[in-house]
């Protein structure tokens, strides 16, 4: 680890929040290291699996935050061993008042000391990613006999599912957009697993002039099926049990007839809709973006399969997209259909989201990841999406587009219809804001003070 890239509000708050340990959340590359957020977590395995599941591929832990050298290494150390870091870590700690940091490496010992740069705005770091979308449906069929409870059933169609991402033969079919001065209209494209095609070299994925990371390109996940005996049914994945098979979750003893004949097998079904976001390097070739895919996948099915577990039953699980205002990177969050009613399932989930809020660091009184306030990543891929990575504002001027009688429209236009309002302010037009003779009716909504 040559080089350590951090946002630059992630260093503000870090020296802000001098005492308290913090896990390092970025992505590592041969060049180094990009911090771009933190979470308040212990060296515990449950909690920093918690964090890792809802991070978007490649991002990942990167190490740990002390106010001391050596507590900071000790950290980086103990998320270390505990998996959660592939390779080097960041052990960053506080030197006079400013910031330093020391490689650790997988063997507990030390590395050289990264040369620290700034990064200015998430927005400069997307504008050198390509922002990739994969959606797959899935329905588990988990059956369960005397032999196998949910738990193990659950585990059995999870890794199911993992074995064939992981099969041959997997690649991408992607949504993208016409070139930025190309005549070529917008069509798919194939990405391979074995093309060392530069990812930003293919057309319709360079995105608009200046680099900018707007837009999704939407990706499907096919199979090549030369080698099946037939083409499978779709793209979902769809798993029936075998009854003789103990993969299946039947139990060999009953499956050869042992102990007094054939146990009653239950078999139960869970809809997954899996929906992975990965920030690709737009240096990185296809082979990588296809991998990252693929591990994204995976990585989501397994925290499915941690979420069912600890739900003790089959219901729907979704993911959703989240940038929270002031957050450095973006959240991937599953959360269960526990209730047919949307209001009262949020309020369902309420000790899920005060305990995600705790380990990002929100606010405990705003409600920031809530399926409500999920970024519409599909209107994204459609060429709406702002500066902030592919998200869309649900917030819309109703005023907007509407012709002023009367009045100079040009005026109208200049000025800001949603915005903040004060007793004695000019309207854009010309003269007082608010009439003094006038009645007004103002809606004043009350902020909720909850997750």
């Amino acid at each position: 680890m040559t080089s350590l890239l951090i946002l630059d509000s992630l260093q503000q708050s870090l020296l802000a929040d001098a005492a308290s340990p913090l896990v390092l959340l970025g992505t590592a590359s041969d060049d180094g290291v990009t911090l771009l957020g933190c979470a308040r977590c212990e060296a515990i395995a449950a909690d920093l699996q918690d964090v890792a599941d809802v991070l978007p591929m490649p991002l990942a832990l990167q190490g740990a935050y002390a106010p001391s050298r050596d507590d900071s290494v000790r950290f980086a150390s103990a998320v270390q061993k505990l998996g959660f870091c592939a390779g080097p870590c960041v052990a960053a700690f506080l030197e006079d008042g400013t910031l330093g940091a020391v490689s650790v490496r997988a063997d507990g010992t030390l590395g050289p000391s990264p040369a620290i740069a700034q990064l200015s705005s998430l927005d400069d770091w997307l504008k050198g990613c390509r922002m990739l979308r994969c959606e797959l449906p899935i329905c588990l069929e988990l059956v369960e006999d005397e032999a196998t409870d949910f738990c193990t059933a659950l585990a059995i169609a999870t890794a199911n599912i993992v074995r064939q991402l992981g099969a041959p033969g997997q690649l991408y079919l992607a949504e993208a957009g016409s070139s930025e001065g190309s005549s070529s209209s917008s069509g798919r494209l194939l990405l391979r697993p074995d093309s060392d095609d530069l990812l930003e070299q293919l057309p319709g994925t360079c995105g608009r002039a200046g680099g900018s990371s707007t837009g999704v390109v939407q990706c499907r996940l096919l199979q090549y099926t030369a080698s099946l005996a037939a083409p499978p049914a779709g793209l979902a994945f769809t798993y029936q049990p075998l009854a003789p098979a103990r993969a299946a979750g039947v139990s060999a003893a009953a499956a050869a007839g042992g102990g007094g004949g054939a146990s009653k097998a239950v078999c139960r079904s869970a809809a997954l809709r899996l929906d992975v976001l990965c920030f690709a390097p737009r240096r990185c070739t296809v082979r990588w973006a296809v991998a990252a895919l693929t591990q994204g996948l995976v990585r989501q099915a397994n925290a499915a399969q941690r979420l069912l577990a600890r739900q003790g039953k089959a219901v729907q699980v979704c993911a959703y997209h989240h940038l929270p205002p002031g957050l450095g990177h973006h959240l991937t969050l599953l959360y269960p259909a526990l209730l047919a009613d949307a209001e009262l399932n949020d309020l369902k989930l309420l000790p899920l989201r005060q305990r995600l809020h705790a380990l990002l660091r929100l606010p405990p009184n705003r409600p920031l990841l809530r399926p409500a306030n999920a970024l519409d990543v599909s209107a994204a891929s459609e060429g709406a999406g702002d500066e902030a990575g592919g998200a869309v504002s649900r917030l819309r001027d109703v005023h907007a587009g509407l012709a002023a009688p009367g009045e100079d429209l040009k005026k109208v236009q200049q000025g800001t219809w949603v915005g903040w309002k004060r007793p004695g302010d000019s309207a854009a037009a010309g003269g007082p804001l608010f009439v003094a003779d006038a009645f007004y009716n103002f809606l004043l909504p009350q902020r909720p003070n909850t997750v």
